[in-house]
């Protein structure tokens, strides 16, 4: 079972204008706007990563050895729509199983794409990866994004944006300050 992130192209949680505030840098000054950008961009891939969920609209691809007895975990919650569903048959030919034949149930805490009724999963080749599922994950806007992963994210930009010295001389992000708004990620956090 694995998991890549394929694409990403929603728009980040926090906007440029709300970081600058949170920095204390004023709107006129523009000279650090694309490293404030690349702060925003990383901020919300750390809180990704700590969440286990997407945030921005992201088409990622759920690879298994074999079709599981029952649904498939698509993991990443927050999932807006299965792409596809592909696997290698038999004969070691590429197959996309129809649409029909599978749905997506997203109330859960993760994602999962669960057979049509009456229907089972076909046979698969004996390999590795050889079913594939692309989905997109994330809200469908930045906007959308809960106001307390809103506001970690601008203490993390901050936070960058204030020790990017240390950043520069090797210091690795981990290693920055954490500990002030740490909870604030807690509600939306999946662990799988």
């Amino acid at each position: 079972m694995a998991l890549k992130l394929l694409s990403t192209s929603g728009a980040e949680p926090v906007t440029l204008s709300q970081a600058k505030l949170a920095c204390r840098v004023d709107a006129d000054i523009t000279a650090d706007d694309t490293l404030l950008q690349l702060y925003i961009s990383a901020a919300r891939e750390q809180a990704e990563q700590e969440m286990g969920r997407a945030l921005v609209t992201s088409q990622y691809e759920r690879l298994y050895d074999a079709f599981p007895a029952g649904a498939i975990e698509l993991a990443w919650p927050t999932v807006s729509a299965i792409n596809s569903v592909q696997y290698v048959d038999p004969a070691g030919v590429l197959q996309t199983v129809d649409s029909l034949l599978y749905t997506l149930d997203s109330r859960e805490d993760r994602g999962w794409c669960i057979p049509a009724y009456g229907t089972d999963w076909p046979a698969t080749l004996n390999t590795a990866s050889a079913v594939r599922v692309t989905f997109t994950s994330g809200w469908s806007e930045g906007a959308a994004v809960p106001a307390g992963v809103q506001n970690w994210i601008l203490l993390r930009v901050a936070t960058l944006y204030k020790f990017r010295e240390l950043v520069a001389a090797g210091v690795s992000v981990a290693e920055l300050p954490r500990e002030h708004g740490a909870g604030l990620l807690d509600k939306w956090r999946t662990y799988l």
